[in-house]
């Protein structure tokens, strides 16, 4: 899911947040769930649509609540961490600069900026 980021954020706009997945979709971003036996992209953990799905196949609909969930569950942790370390320093950052991939997220940013 990770190595296809972009694609994921665009088809997120297709979906609708599913509240009773983001418990796991937040632990699958903090790294502390993914499939270890599925085969894997060098760049991209497995997420077991299944597991959410009660082991139905998933249909388009799950597909996009997925993609959706997901966006949602990344935004609310940027959110959490950034604010979280400012709220630690207050007054010593005037400003917050973002790198890498996930700074490339603009539905996070803007809600960052919103946050601020």
């Amino acid at each position: 899911m990770l190595a296809l980021a972009g694609k994921m954020m665009g088809y997120s706009a297709l979906g609708a947040v599913r509240a009773e997945w983001l418990p796991e979709l937040r632990a699958y971003f903090l790294g502390r769930k993914h499939d270890a036996a599925a085969p894997r992209h060098p760049h991209c953990y497995t997420f077991p649509l299944r597991a959410l799905t009660n082991g139905a196949r998933a249909d388009r609909a799950a597909q996009r609540a997925l993609a959706r969930t997901a966006q949602r569950a990344f935004e609310d942790l940027v959110v959490e961490m950034v604010s979280g370390l400012l709220a630690r320093h207050p007054g010593r950052f005037d400003g917050v600069a973002l790198s890498g991939g996930a700074a490339l997220n603009v539905l996070a940013n803007e809600r960052l900026a919103a946050a601020a």
